[in-house]
Parts: C-alpha cells; structure tokens; sequence
C-alpha cells in the first residue's frame, strides 16, 4: 500500500490474530515511515503540518480531526469574524443552483482542468438524469447547452487575460493543495485555489 501524501510504501501493524474486512472499523494500523501519515482503525486519515499536493477535495472537507486535535478551516474563521460564531457553526444545507454549477464547473476546468458534462438542450429528460449520473460518477457537475457554452466562454476569457493567464500558466503554480498548521491546540486547514510560493502569491 502506497501512502497517500509523499507515496512511500506503507507499513502496517494489528493488535489482533485476525483482520475484519469489509466492516465498519478495521483492526489494521497503516503509517508511512517517510512522513508520518497513518490509516488507523477508524479510517481515519492524519497529515503531517505543511502543504499536500495529493488530498482530494473530498478527504479535505471530511477531515474534522488531524494528528488527534479538531481543524478549524479558514472558511469557518472568516465566517467567525465577518459574521458571529452562531453563523459560523450553523448547520445549514447545502444550496444548489444552476448558478452555483456554473461557478463550479468554471473553477474546476480554469484550475483543476476538470470538464463538465454537456447535458442536454433543457435541464429535462431521461437523457438530461444520465448526464446528471456521469457527472456525479466523475466527480464534477453537468450543464446545459447554454450554461455550457457559458462556461467555455468565461475559460477562454480567463485564459486571454495577459495577468490572469501568467497564473494559471506558472511552472511553480499548485491548485487546491490542502494546508495544515497548528494553532493553540487546534488544527488550523485551508485550501487556496492557486499558490505560487516563489511568488509569495496565494489566491
């Protein structure tokens, strides 16, 4: 098994004669010698204090724990400040939009290089529900014809600006790396969209 962070192979450990599969917990213990990263009997995933290059966006929001404190993301510590910690910890649902899919879908394909999925003419259909299928199978959203061309059109346009397009082109640049420090007993964690460190840029 290969490590997740610096790709090291992993060593693994049980306290027991037998291993559980395919259950809720697992008796296995995986740690890489490199950098310190463990798979433990929850499954829970730790990170060493840095930046990581290779953490899904997916393993980055479900991390509510790193090497045994409680992360704070950066969203929650600008929420805090701007607005007041009842807003911060709310618990509300999810929004979805045909405008939220657009900005995605925009983001993903400027920095990740991610394509969304051109559904149909109207958001309607039995073909319009297999696009919504392939999408979520590939991790990102599906649009319509319109909304798609729109999408294409604010990439090129990203792409045009001489400032903007030095970015996204920088040799150095890193999209959606995941950064963990820790603070006065919390795990502070924040996701930049684009860092350049020679630069000192982080947007």
């Amino acid at each position: 098994m290969k490590c997740w962070v610096c790709k090291a192979e992993m060593q693994w450990s049980y306290d027991s004669k037998r291993i559980v599969i395919n259950q809720p917990y697992t008796i296995c213990h995986f740690s890489c010698p490199k950098c310190g990263s463990t798979l433990g009997k929850t499954k829970t995933m730790s990170y060493p204090y840095g930046l990581h290059k290779n953490i899904s966006n997916e393993e980055y929001h479900a991390l509510k724990t790193n090497n045994g404190i409680p992360t704070v993301s950066s969203s929650l510590v600008k929420a805090w400040y701007k607005t007041s910690p009842y807003h911060a910890t709310a618990d509300v649902p999810d929004k979805k939009s045909t405008a939220l899919d657009i900005g995605t879908a925009v983001h993903s394909w400027t920095l990740e290089g991610v394509v969304p999925i051109k559904g149909t003419e109207k958001r309607v259909g039995k073909a319009w529900q297999d696009a919504l299928a392939e999408a979520k199978e590939q991790n990102t959203v599906a649009l319509n014809h319109a909304d798609y061309e729109k999408v294409e059109h604010c990439v090129a346009a990203l792409h045009k600006n001489p400032h903007i397009k030095m970015l996204l082109e920088h040799k150095k640049r890193v999209c959606e790396a995941s950064v963990f420090a820790k603070h006065e007993g919390l795990c502070l964690k924040a996701r930049p969209d684009l860092y350049i460190q020679s630069q000192g840029i982080i947007a």
